[in-house]
């Protein structure tokens, strides 16, 4: 027999707890069996309706399934023991969603082909503020202190102020910006199509130094910095890895990678992880630029990779994600799709999740590369997934920024 189904408006029941009705009085009222009270209270402090000191003392035992309706915008369906992969939420932008979500206390920020970065609450997808920057944003942002900072295509960097969407300070270039920025010790770099990796003051917008990376004939800078301690490191279109003191602009080496980099590296102890468009991945000593492995993949590496634990785990445009390990040099697993893969890879606590261009994002088993699940959006993801607690969250060029049980 199937089991029956309810839906209870969260609002309501919410309200009925802080009014102090028992659990006694909230069976009666809505119908609900010890085990389905149980289960709401679940699904209503999952929801960001009421918090744990709200429901201390309540029942801890509780056969009905309970489907609450806490009539925020967007509606929001949660299930007893909430299935992965159930989207909580979602918020449309009407526009292509590259840029990966950023994450700070309770808001969420991402870019859009409008031209906007939009802050939302991340647990109901609530609009919080919405700054428009005048051009296409493919960069995603990234934070420090109060600021978020983040690039667009009509030449700029920009710092807004991440509680209020007030912008502190818009720093302009001569070309466009594809890359996103990283911040870190007061400074944030970033790379443009000019050829020139720029290095600014996160809290006045000056520039601090500028050193070209990009070649006279291949000067396109796609690949994003990475900011670690007093280094920063940046690829160029030409092929070659920069590593440079992030406070004056020397460069402490240099290493030719013999194709396109597009990416930036994965760091980890003391080794670093690079991708690069000719589908080799080279693992390199962080502190000389020596090469220490390298493996070929085959396809076209255009993400940054993700590491733990000495093991890297990459995407190709061949549709395949890989689980390599750097210190045997062994492929401990490989799981192909038919798209194309654009996204980096994210780690959860014992899965990865990662976009594809046949529209659906993927939870793999980071022990096996085992499918976990998939959700299908309307379109192709090159947003890289941002897990956070039970959840993850995600872009769609279908115009859709996702929240989804992870």
């Amino acid at each position: 027999m199937d089991k029956e189904k309810r839906t209870i408006k969260g609002r309501e029941i919410a309200a009925d707890i802080r009014d102090g009705l028992s659990d006694t009085d909230l069976m009666t009222k809505y119908g609900l069996t010890a085990k389905a009270l149980l289960s709401l209270y679940a699904k209503l402090k999952r929801a960001g309706l009421l918090d744990a000191d709200e429901l201390a003392g309540r029942r801890r035992d509780a056969g009905m399934e309970v489907t609450l309706d806490p009539t925020l915008p967007p509606s929001l369906q949660a299930e007893e023991d909430q299935p992965e992969h159930t989207c909580r939420w979602r918020y449309n932008v009407g526009a292509w969603i590259f840029s990966s979500p950023l994450i700070v206390d309770d808001l969420l920020y991402f870019g859009d082909w409008a031209g906007a970065v939009t802050a939302l609450d991340h647990k109901s997808g609530k609009l919080k503020w919405r700054f428009e920057a005048g051009d296409v944003i493919r960069s995603s942002p990234v934070t420090s202190e109060d600021a978020i900072y983040f690039t667009s295509w009509n030449q700029c960097l920009h710092a807004v102020n991440r509680t209020t969407g007030k912008q502190l300070w818009c720093f302009k270039t001569k070309s466009g910006i594809w890359g996103s920025p990283a911040a870190g010790g007061g400074v944030v770099c970033f790379a443009g199509t000019d050829g020139y990796l720029y290095a600014v003051n996160a809290y006045t917008g000056a520039l601090n130094w500028k050193l070209r990376i990009g070649g006279l004939v291949w000067r396109w800078v796609e690949s994003s910095p990475l900011i670690v301690n007093d280094t920063v490191l940046c690829g160029s279109h030409k092929g070659t890895l920069f590593c440079a003191d992030v406070a004056t602009g020397r460069v402490k080496w240099r290493f030719k990678a013999g194709s396109s980099i597009g990416a930036s590296p994965a760091m980890e102890g003391d080794q670093l992880v690079l991708g690069v468009y000719g589908g080799r991945v080279f693992v390199l000593d962080a502190a000389s630029g020596k090469e220490r492995r390298r493996f070929e993949l085959g396809g076209g590496i255009f993400a940054r990779p993700a590491m733990r634990d000495n093991i890297v785990y990459i995407a190709n445009s061949d549709g395949y994600i890989f689980a390599l390990d750097v210190q045997s040099g062994k492929e401990m697993w490989r799981y192909g799709r038919p798209g194309s893969v654009f996204t980096s890879p994210t780690l959860g606590e014992d899965r990865l999740y990662v976009g594809s261009t046949d529209r659906y994002v993927y939870a793999l088993s980071l022990a096996s590369g085992e499918k976990l699940w998939e959700f299908e959006t309307g379109n192709q993801v090159w947003s890289a997934p941002e897990a956070h607690g039970d959840m993850v969250y995600f872009g769609s060029n279908d115009g859709f920024l996702y929240a989804v049980y992870a």
